[in-house]
């Protein structure tokens, strides 16, 4: 349903090899549990913005 690219701290101080590999200037490092915990928000937001729409 959703993915976050995980890049590591080498990746994210190279700002040649970011733009090289087209990822975004505004990129930075994130540990593990924080590119996962906008996963669940994101999630949650979809869910609640649904519900609006819906029957339930």
């Amino acid at each position: 349903m959703d993915r976050e690219l995980h890049l590591p701290k080498s990746w994210t101080d190279d700002r040649d090899r970011c733009r090289a590999a087209h990822i975004a200037e505004q990129r930075a490092f994130a540990a593990k549990p924080d590119p996962a915990r906008a996963i669940v928000l994101r999630a949650i937001a979809w869910v609640t913005a649904d519900a609006t729409y819906g029957q339930e």
